[in-house]
């Protein structure tokens, strides 16, 4: 049993997946990302299309274009006609994120709809019943055959494993519902000129909420009650288990920014004495296991066996952890027997479970490394915290957020007010992106003083207004609203 918290009151709303006190998925929406993430709905504008790539390039109103391959436009919406004839450039075209922005590429795109509901996924052009393949065959016939009369062309529809719990009656009733979200989206793409945003898919709660809905829960945390609010009428069979508090859960890891610290690491060291070096490029991903402090009376073949076997189970928690995607390859301690790479490929397998993000695994190449592929749908730790291709450099942006969380954390004690020195970059970024947020929930007063000389932030002093106020003998600290 997990726990889900999340953390939004704050310009960085944060989800956590916590079993046993230990983090195994994080998530973040920063809201500068303009809306753009999984799932949400745009009226985008063509820009142009290329014929060799069999692709278009959308406009929906981002930094980047987004790209919509051939394959991701539905039969039904073009009717028999060629694909570059109806996305002609300058036409209006309702598209969908599947995957966000990446380096120097715009997020990709489908035409294809799919509006995800508790029981069902909705295809407005689908034109094809799709069930879970954890329900038996002989229940999934049914459900196909007995779905088929609710629907009208070019309707299409997912059935999800709780589907077949539920009666025709009941499917029926979230099948409108979605439909009729759907057709309110069609309405707002008539009176607004593209691009436009329709439908924000929020990954916190929301998205975190739709991936873990079917997961078993012990309770689900918000700080929030508002947030918790809407939740429960967006996930009605999970309000039971929703509760609003301050406090976030305690974890292994510490707090949030101790949990940062570990994952933007390339080193993870295990209780066992396991070490993975872990090392992010653009192209892919290696790992690299360290045994040197492992202890085992058993044999050489069968320590290795156990080694590879925990090795794994780590390093399917880091990878869901940091949420890397593409090409991994990891290097295990060598094995001659056959049987022995199989029974490490299972445990890998078994890690990857219950990841709700799907990963592909190709087993042991001629070298005795492991190829496997993770989905990409979103940034990773990596790539959302640190500067492009210097991945031990933070970026302004996730200081900014570091420092958001500690005038909040300081603000719940007896502190009045705190004096801290700050990088005139990183002071502009927080005036203009988190102190209107901040300041609606804080009554702390902040003093700043602009420093070039400092990495970006460095504490003063914190305490009564009073004790501020006395050894404030350095006049070029002002309140922050005052700062210019």
């Amino acid at each position: 049993m997990g726990i889900l918290y999340f953390q939004t009151k704050l310009s960085e709303k944060v989800g956590l997946y916590i079993e046993n006190q230990k983090v195994k998925d994080i998530q973040i929406d920063r809201e500068l990302n303009n809306g753009e993430n999984v799932g949400s709905i745009y009226l985008g504008k063509v820009r142009n299309v290329d014929e060799q790539v069999e692709a278009a390039f959308i406009d929906i109103g981002g930094k980047k274009v987004g790209f919509l391959p051939k394959r991701e436009i539905p039969p039904s919406k073009l009717n028999g006609r060629r694909w570059s004839s109806v996305l002609t450039e300058g036409a209006d075209i309702i598209v969908q994120i599947v995957k966000e922005s990446y380096q120097d590429k715009g997020p990709k795109l489908t035409a294809n709809i799919a509006l995800p509901g508790t029981s069902l996924v909705y295809l407005p052009f689908s034109d094809y019943i799709a069930c879970s393949k954890k329900i038996l065959s002989r229940k999934r016939h049914e459900l196909e055959v007995s779905t088929a009369p609710l629907l009208s062309y070019p309707e299409g529809v997912i059935l999800r494993t709780n589907s077949a719990e539920l009666t025709l009656a009941e499917l029926q009733q979230e099948l409108v519902s979605q439909r009729e979200k759907w057709e309110s989206y069609l309405h707002w793409a008539e009176i607004k000129s593209p691009p436009a945003c329709l439908y924000r898919q929020s990954v916190i709660p929301e998205q975190m909420l739709n991936q873990y809905q079917h997961k078993p829960l012990d309770n689900i945390i918000f700080d929030q009650p508002k947030v918790m609010k809407s939740s429960k009428q967006l996930f009605p069979q999970l309000a039971i288990r929703m509760e609003s508090k301050q406090q976030m859960p305690q974890i292994e890891e510490g707090d949030l920014d101790q949990l940062f610290d570990q994952l933007l690491s390339p080193l993870v060291k295990t209780k066992e004495g396991l070490c993975l070096m872990i090392e992010q490029t653009e192209g892919l991903t290696v790992i690299d296991i360290d045994s040197s402090q492992f202890k085992s009376k058993q044999s050489k073949q069968r320590t290795v066996l156990e080694i590879n076997q925990k090795a794994a189970k780590y390093c399917a928690d880091e990878i869901r952890r940091r949420n890397i995607a593409g090409i991994i390859v990891i290097d295990f301690l060598k094995m001659r027997k056959k049987e022995d790479q199989e029974k490490v490929i299972n445990a890998l397998k078994t890690a990857f479970g219950d990841d709700p993000i799907r990963s592909e695994i190709y087993g042991f190449t001629k070298l005795g490394l492991i190829e496997l592929t993770r989905k990409r749908e979103r940034a990773s730790i990596l790539e959302l915290f640190t500067k492009p291709r210097i991945s031990i450099e933070r970026t302004v942006e996730s200081f900014a957020y570091q420092l958001e969380r500690e005038l909040f954390e300081l603000d719940q004690t007896q502190t009045e007010a705190v004096m801290i020195a700050c990088h005139p970059i990183l002071l502009d970024y927080l005036k203009q992106n988190i102190w209107p947020t901040l300041k609606e929930i804080i009554s702390l007063t902040v003093l700043v003083k602009k420093d070039k000389s400092i990495h970006y932030y460095e504490w003063i002093r914190s305490g009564s207004e009073n004790l501020i106020q006395d050894s404030l003998e350095d006049k070029s600290f002002q309140e922050i609203d005052n700062i210019r």
